[in-house]
């Protein structure tokens, strides 16, 4: 943590976001997701950048200093203007999430997720359905609500004719001895 608070100060923002992912595979905490959430935002990655200042500041401390919540609430709505906030309502617990082929999750995903902008494709699978696919263009700093519903594919008909033909011809065939 306290080298990648060093690599931050010296502006070596590659180096840094090393270091403090580092630090969060260890410890998930609400400072050091601060620093990676600025880290990204150097590094021009806005999305992962609203994901971990998100991270901060739900995790806050009650009692932590008045002006680092501010500095972590500033920081959260500059780079919500430059991402697309979506919530993702999606009818099957399990199915997989993703986005421009990237997985994003599982279902149900929590709270919005941040996008980057412009066009985007959702894509939504689970066994047992039929995937959907969506495509849209997100503008940089909207929010977006999307309900998706995965459907069982449809049921095939030409096997009940066939198996109900050859039940006719099995009875007929009966008859006839």
């Amino acid at each position: 943590y306290e080298k990648g608070v060093d690599l931050t100060n010296q502006k070596d923002f590659k180096g840094a976001e090393a270091k403090f992912l580092e630090a969060w595979a260890i410890q998930k905490s609400y400072d050091v997701a601060a620093n990676l959430g600025v880290v990204e935002m150097e590094l021009g990655k806005p999305a992962e950048a609203a994901i971990y200042l998100t991270y901060a500041l739900s995790n806050f401390p009650a009692s932590g200093p008045t002006t680092k919540r501010e500095w972590i609430e500033a920081r959260l709505t500059e780079v919500r203007r430059k991402v697309a906030i979506v919530t993702l309502n999606i009818n099957v617990p399990g199915a997989e999430v993703r986005v421009n082929g990237k997985v994003l999750g599982t279902a149900p995903l929590e709270g919005e997720q941040f996008l980057p902008p412009g066009p985007c494709r959702i894509e939504v699978t689970a066994a047992g359905y039929e995937p959907d696919v969506q495509s849209v263009t997100l503008p940089a700093g909207t929010t977006h609500k999307m309900r998706i519903s995965l459907r069982p594919p449809p049921k095939s008909v030409v096997p009940a004719f066939v198996v109900g033909g050859a039940g006719v011809a099995a009875v007929a065939a009966g008859l006839a001895l």
